[in-house]
């Protein structure tokens, strides 16, 4: 039997997000490599206020030091402001770039660099302060 190796470049660098403060909101500054060109492009992505605002009120809520799963957090923002999503349904498909990103990860990466929180990867994060 003969097996086909197949090696995939990846990107193994660590990507640093870069957030810069608006007038309205934050600028979120990721880089992605292209797969076909290799070039690396930047892409912002703007986050309001009242996302991040809305974000805080629910890690307010938790004790300094706690570690929370991501299921918490998701649950909170799914009956915080009622919508018509699962759990699972929430970060997935069409649901992925219309409230994972927006009222989740973009928020929460903005926690994260005025370290409020520590964000453990796998959606896990812990209020620290």
């Amino acid at each position: 039997m003969t097996i086909e190796r197949i090696d995939v470049q990846g990107w193994k660098s660590r990507d640093e997000i870069e957030i810069a403060e608006k007038l309205t909101g934050f600028d979120v500054v990721e880089h992605r490599k292209d797969k076909e060109t290799g070039e690396i492009l930047e892409t912002i992505h703007f986050v309001p206020f009242a996302n991040v605002k809305f974000l805080i009120g629910i890690v307010d809520n938790l004790e300094i030091g706690y570690k929370v799963g991501y299921r918490y957090i998701i649950n909170k923002i799914i009956q915080l402001k009622n919508l018509d999503v699962t759990t699972d349904s929430f970060n997935g498909g069409r649901n992925r770039a219309k409230y994972y990103f927006p009222l989740y990860y973009y928020p929460l990466k903005v926690l994260e660099k005025k370290n409020k929180v520590k964000y453990f990867g796998r959606g896990g994060l812990m209020r620290l302060r």
